[in-house]
């Protein structure tokens, strides 16, 4: 079970990230199947944010570089804890700010951090007389391009590459690089900078903290569902056990089916429902939960429903589930909690639910559902 410092977390997540339009981030192995289904999320999430194709270029080609970065990397220590390479994306109102993390040999770090700050350091002009040179010179290592990579993410990016390195211990530091695309002519460039790799790290050493896997936080449509889907489906191809698996799916749609249909917003709120949804490591099992806006008045119905179907056992649960649904179909009745009431049955578990105050007429709500492995 989640504790109420895990609950004053998730809050503390969504009001960090409510003035971004899209944040996705994940944490721990990258296989080449996972990057694909991260660049599709993400695309679906640009043609639905109506982005411009030339931005829409520009950010895929720089989150294929990360992504590649991360999967090169990833596996150069045999020390597990060491392993998790760590990537992100932001979109808010000036620009998306890409951001990868991976482990480094901390011998490594001169030579890196004097090529990223002589790269930082040309024109533009400058920049692809060298990118010609390189390509002249044909200088390639088993890892990957002598900086033709970064090159390319400057050149197309048209902002400095922002890095920091962080001491895991005396062999290894953890390496934060960010690529930042501008779309908006209020973008300043230092300002944007060290503000969103900050950010970036923050929510990296929080995800650690509380072994977070997955978060993403945006509008909740039929395109995002699926990249979600896809990927936890991805995340569990080890798990031998199919009706958990199955499981686990049933209860990501229903929860992520309530941000969309019954989630609401603020004052500018426009269109699918705004929320975020989070997947969190746990030693029995996965805690699987959703934020987002709630209008007072409803809060209290919420809170009410779900302890009082907390209190049902199997039996009266299974009951209560089948006299809904004989109601609804007689009825026609919608949007009466058998979904919760569901995910009750399935888990096994009651499910958490809080709420927090946000403005005079809106809550957080915080739904947690907890699968036993």
């Amino acid at each position: 079970m989640t504790s109420s410092i895990d609950r004053a977390i998730y809050t503390q997540l969504f009001l960090d990230l409510e003035n971004y339009q899209l944040t996705y981030t994940y944490n721990g192995e990258f296989t080449e199947q996972l990057t694909e289904q991260i660049l599709g999320l993400v695309e679906n999430s640009m043609n639905v944010e109506s982005e411009s194709s030339k931005t829409k270029k520009k950010v895929y080609f720089i989150m294929v570089e990360s992504l590649q970065n991360i999967t090169r990397h990833q596996s150069s220590t045999t020390e597990d804890y060491l392993l998790n390479g760590f990537f992100s994306i932001h979109k808010s109102p000036i620009g998306y700010f890409i951001t990868s993390g991976n482990i480094v040999s901390t011998n490594n770090i001169e030579a890196l951090k004097s090529k990223l700050d002589k790269l930082n350091s040309l024109s533009a002009d400058e920049l692809k007389t060298y990118h010609q040179e390189l390509l002249t010179l044909g200088g390639f290592s088993e890892k990957g391009g002598a900086g033709l990579g970064l090159i390319e993410m400057l050149r197309k990016s048209g902002n400095k590459l922002q890095y920091d390195f962080i001491d895991i211990n005396t062999r290894y530091s953890y390496f934060y690089f960010q690529t930042n695309v501008s779309i908006s002519a209020d973008y300043s460039e230092s300002q944007a900078n060290s503000k969103n790799l900050a950010i970036a790290k923050s929510l990296h050493t929080t995800i650690i903290k509380n072994n977070l896997k997955t978060i993403f936080h945006g509008q909740f449509g039929h395109e995002n569902f699926k990249g979600i889907l896809a990927m936890t489906e991805n995340n569990l191809a080890g798990l031998e056990n199919v009706k958990l698996k199955k499981t686990i799916i049933y209860v990501m749609i229903e929860l992520m089916q309530n941000i969309c249909f019954h989630a609401d917003g603020k004052a500018d709120y426009q269109g699918e429902g705004p929320g975020m949804f989070i997947v969190t490591d746990r030693a029995e099992g996965l805690a699987l939960t959703t934020v987002n806006y709630l209008l007072k008045s409803k809060s209290e119905w919420i809170i009410n429903y779900i302890n009082e179907i907390n209190q049902l056992d199997d039996t009266q649960a299974r009951k209560r589930f089948l006299d809904i649904l004989m109601q609804e179909h007689v009825k026609g009745d919608k949007g009466s909690g058998l979904g919760l009431l569901d995910i009750k049955i399935k888990t096994k578990n009651k499910i958490e639910v809080s709420t927090e105050v946000y403005s005079d007429e809106l809550s957080y709500l915080v739904i947690t559902a907890n699968i036993n492995f």
